[in-house]
């Protein structure tokens, strides 16, 4: 009867956001190796040699750092949950740069807003679940809230 309840009471919303945590990591990671082999090692579009430098460390950066994330938040570790977050908020800022920056292949005002709420939604929804009281309170269980799970 315990095991059913603990059960019922597991939350998948932390996995859901692990595995994500995992997709954004392998994604940097891809996009970072196909602009390596797309462009053999030479900035392309008249990119300066340090700003594709930049985006190589954040890309690796980010990637250690959604790794990271996923397995502390697969265990509910509360320095994972903050590590996801801060994580999650500075890869919306940069992204939200690399919108309005000028770009080889321009997107259409369209494409921009859609990728606008997509970037604000990928940071807002993990933001917001990982702060929810009971959501936060799982990574930092506390004594009296041990004693009455059992």
């Amino acid at each position: 009867m315990i095991l059913k309840r603990k059960l019922i009471r597991q939350n998948y919303g932390i996995y859901i956001i692990a595995l994500w945590s995992v997709i954004l990591g392998a994604q940097n990671l891809t996009n970072l190796l196909l602009i390596s082999l797309s462009t053999q090692g030479e900035p392309a579009g008249g990119a300066s040699v340090s700003l594709v430098l930049l985006y190589q460390l954040l890309s690796v950066g980010f990637s250690l750092s959604f790794f990271i994330a996923a397995v502390g938040l697969w265990v509910k570790a509360n320095w994972a949950r903050v590590l996801f977050l801060v994580t999650v908020s500075l890869f919306f800022v940069v992204s939200f740069i690399g919108l309005l920056a000028p770009q080889l292949d321009t997107p259409t005002t369209a494409q921009k807003w859609l990728l606008g709420v997509r970037y604000t939604l990928s940071a807002a929804l993990p933001l917001v679940y990982l702060n929810w009281g009971p959501i936060k309170d799982k990574f930092n269980p506390t004594f009296e809230s041990e004693i009455n799970d059992d």
